[in-house]
């Protein structure tokens, strides 16, 4: 007799842990619960990060990479964007030849200088329809973790703050990409 009163205990139990939990990022309810892929070095494809707490992991084909040498200035964009969400994700960088990125290094995400050598961080609002940057209060940093110039491979990590336009700061953290760049 005993072991039937079990019987419904063991089959809940069963049936709680067979439940599988929905992994798609975009239904993130925030506070970092789902997980970002791991931040690797191999040219991977992969671009995520946290905005606010929830995860955004840009699919394969939502990522553009490219650094590049033009009249006499570096050039580098890598961004992944999320379709499905109100956000674009992109870390630029502008330099000259005397300001290559190098592998190991990690450079403050600053505000953008027009014709300037620096690195900053934007965040695309679909609502307000524009790019908003870090600046001289809203700063992150990116640190380079890989840079093969021979096979095209840039990896690094990221955070950065941005301003929105009604005043509310939103924290971009554990950002991590792993590209093949043009």
């Amino acid at each position: 007799m005993k072991k039937l009163l079990y019987l419904p205990v063991l089959i809940g139990s069963l049936l709680f842990l067979g439940c599988e939990k929905d992994d798609d990022p975009q239904d993130d309810a925030g506070n970092y619960q789902t997980p970002l892929p791991a931040a690797t070095t191999y040219g991977a494809g992969t671009f995520a990060c946290y905005v606010d707490g929830k995860a955004y992991i840009a699919k394969k084909n939502d990522i553009t990479a490219f650094y590049q040498f033009y009249q006499g200035e570096y050039s580098l964009s890598v961004q992944g964007e999320w379709s499905s969400s109100e956000y674009l994700s992109v870390i630029r960088f502008h330099g000259n030849k005397e300001n290559i990125l190098l592998e190991g290094n990690t450079y403050p995400l600053e505000k953008p200088i027009l014709g300037g050598n620096n690195l900053y961080g934007s965040l695309f609002f679909k609502e307000f329809g524009n790019w908003y940057n870090t600046n001289d209060e809203q700063t992150g940093e990116l640190k380079i973790t890989k840079f093969d110039e021979i096979n095209g491979i840039l990896s690094g990590t990221f955070w950065f703050n941005v301003k929105r336009p009604d005043g509310e700061i939103v924290e971009i953290r554990d950002g991590r990409f792993d590209v093949r760049y043009n």
